[in-house]
């Protein structure tokens, strides 16, 4: 899908980080929290909204990125008042890196347009500069630019070079591909059967066979590998049950709790 980007400036004017601490507002409690291991960048495309991260709000269009180091809290999802938006949110995996392009609606109602995949180098630069930024103390804004600036100017070229000159025949993802980068992206959150027949357009046995197919075990079985992997780092990183929980999806600690007494050691 060609996105029509022509008319935005995307050039980078700051950057957004857990050290960007005088520019933000206190958060009054209008965002729910979210923690977790992965990296995340958030790049606006389209429209401006306001965003927390590490428990202050900050004002966002194209040209101010955000920084989402591991485990600083941020508001998960988009809320009410956003609108109008495109935005490219990247992923930074261990093994790759990975972006998702977001198009919100009134209401602060969204969808995924498109899947991007960039290469592995990227993210691995990525890692490597922001990796040397948090060893420093203390780190000020402008410090932040200097390291960062111009490897997420790489990505946005990336971007938008795969947006310009689209591959002409690409490689389609297979159906396990996609929900595993899906799962991987929520944690296990709402991935239920019903929710990925939803999310793909295939009914329950064609997910559940094609997954065991391609992967060798079952969806389930990943799914709840997934958020092991989550729980395991949380906990090392001071995270509470409670947040866990929510994180994953969990009606309560309780049911959290249930679940990892049952699958821990598997």
């Amino acid at each position: 899908m060609n996105i029509d980007l022509e008319k935005n400036d995307l050039r980078i004017r700051n950057i957004i980080s857990q050290y960007s601490i005088s520019e933000g507002q206190k958060d009054n409690g209008c965002f729910e929290v979210s923690r977790h291991q992965r990296r995340e960048i958030l790049i606006p495309l389209e429209g401006s909204h306001s965003y927390m991260l590490n428990g202050l709000v900050y004002h966002f269009e194209p040209g101010i990125i955000g920084l989402v180091d591991r485990y600083v809290p941020h508001s998960p999802y988009y809320v009410k008042s956003d609108s109008h938006l495109l935005q490219l949110w990247i992923r930074l995996y261990d093994d790759c890196i990975r972006g998702s392009v977001a198009k919100v609606y009134t209401g602060g109602k969204y969808e995924f347009l498109q899947v991007v995949s960039f290469p592995f180098e990227l993210g691995k630069i990525l890692h490597q500069r922001w990796d040397r930024l948090n060893q420093l103390r203390p780190v000020t804004p402008d410090m932040v630019m200097d390291f960062m600036k111009t490897p997420v100017e790489m990505v946005i070229d990336d971007f938008l070079l795969q947006n310009k000159y689209p591959v002409a025949n690409p490689k389609k993802e297979s159906l396990s591909d996609v929900l595993k980068d899906y799962i991987r992206a929520c944690y296990g959150r709402n991935c239920s059967i019903p929710e990925l027949e939803k999310l793909t357009g295939y009914c329950a046995s064609h997910i559940s066979h094609t997954f065991q197919k391609e992967t060798g075990e079952s969806i389930r079985v990943f799914i709840d590998r997934v958020r092991m992997e989550y729980t395991m780092s949380a906990l090392k990183n001071g995270l509470k049950q409670k947040e866990i929980a929510s994180e994953l999806g969990f009606a309560s600690p309780a049911s959290f709790w249930n679940w990892l007494r049952k699958h821990h050691g598997k």
